[in-house]
């Protein structure tokens, strides 16, 4: 593939990364409570969808008033898990912003300024780096949010009330840590081969050297 075209794709993904760890950590669907049903019911669970986020929590109130959302009173009072994945969702986005830009000075923005494809290989080796922190980071909040719902859905001490199920935020998370990821090891493999990195003219000229040395 061409070291271009692999610029070029790895900017894509890391920019749609990027995009979707911003939805993922605004949405307020990153956890869901049990449906309501009849087994539910009867053994006490909810009776009403609850839907938390980061940053709000909503739930549903009768069909005539629609749901209602809160924003949390204060962070220490969330789960831990929570408290992570807010914090390392946003150094995610932060860091794949930086990554972003470092993507598009190599593939895109300044590559007719940037004739240099030392300084356009360092400046995507640079981006794939972060962006691939960025994607390590926003699956490991992912992980971090799944494992501590399943691990509550399996202890008989939390109640049926307390209970939460992965929800569409987190699968977005999922699909934007891995696109972070997969960005950015595609800029770090667009590194310019030496024949990119030196003049013709240049390589030539060193291997006339080299000659009588060797001899």
């Amino acid at each position: 593939m061409e070291r271009t075209v692999m610029r070029g794709l790895g900017f894509g993904l890391v920019l749609l990364g990027l995009v979707g760890t911003i939805v993922s950590c605004a949405l307020p669907l990153w956890l869901l409570s049990l449906p309501p049903g009849p087994a539910n019911s009867t053994l006490g669970g909810p009776s009403r969808q609850v839907w938390e986020g980061l940053w709000v929590c909503c739930w549903e109130r009768p069909p005539e008033a629609g749901s209602r959302c809160e924003a949390y009173p204060s962070p220490w009072s969330l789960p831990l898990a929570v408290q992570a994945a807010r914090a390392l969702t946003l150094i995610a986005a932060a860091l794949g912003l930086l990554g972003a830009l470092a993507g598009a000075a190599s593939a895109l923005v300044c590559a007719p300024l940037l004739r240099d494809p030392v300084h356009q290989g360092d400046a995507g080796v640079c981006g794939g780096f972060l962006a691939l922190a960025a994607g390590t980071l926003e699956l490991l909040a992912v992980g971090w949010v799944v494992h501590s719902a399943r691990r509550d859905r399996g202890d008989p001490l939390v109640a049926l009330d307390a209970q939460r199920e992965a929800g569409p935020a987190s699968h977005l998370a999922l699909a934007a840590g891995a696109a972070l990821a997969l960005g950015g090891i595609l800029l770090c493999l667009a590194w310019p081969k030496q024949s990119d990195r030196y003049p013709p003219k240049l390589q030539s000229a060193a291997s006339t050297a080299e000659k009588p040395a060797r001899a």
